[in-house]
């Protein structure tokens, strides 16, 4: 009988693990969403209410492509987002080279200059932005 209550207990505690793991693929799949659909205030309700710092955890938040938090809103030309995430993410990781070697200002740089018009007039203000914010 002790042994039946020992494995329940043991399952118990290893069960919920992986659904916490899910949960928070669940919430950083939302970050992504409401970063690209530029939703500040539902980007930041999503990161307190899962408790996550940004500056802590935005090296390891990847999206859809692997694209970083910034390189989303810059491809959507979401400039409330950006502002918010380099906001909180800070100078430094505005300057840091990502997974490629390239920071997130210099990536930016190179995309506004490869784009269409509509590109360009989409992801200059992000850009702009982010050179501000980086100095």
């Amino acid at each position: 009988m002790k042994g039946l209550i020992a494995c329940t207990l043991a399952l118990a505690v290893v069960l919920p693990v992986p659904a916490a793991a899910d949960d928070m693929g669940r919430v950083l799949a939302s970050v992504c969403e409401y970063t690209k659909a530029n939703d500040r205030g539902n980007l930041r309700k999503k990161l307190d209410g899962a408790g996550l710092d940004l500056r802590r955890v935005y090296d390891a938040i990847v999206c859809p492509g692997g694209m970083s938090l910034l390189r989303v809103a810059t491809e959507a030309g979401a400039v409330d987002a950006a502002t918010f995430i380099a906001t909180k993410v800070g100078k430094n990781a505005l300057g840091k080279a990502e997974k490629d070697g390239k920071s997130p200002v210099a990536w930016a740089e190179e995309k506004v200059a490869a784009a269409d018009a509509n590109g360009k007039a989409l992801m200059q203000p992000v850009l702009d932005m982010l050179k501000a914010k980086s100095q």
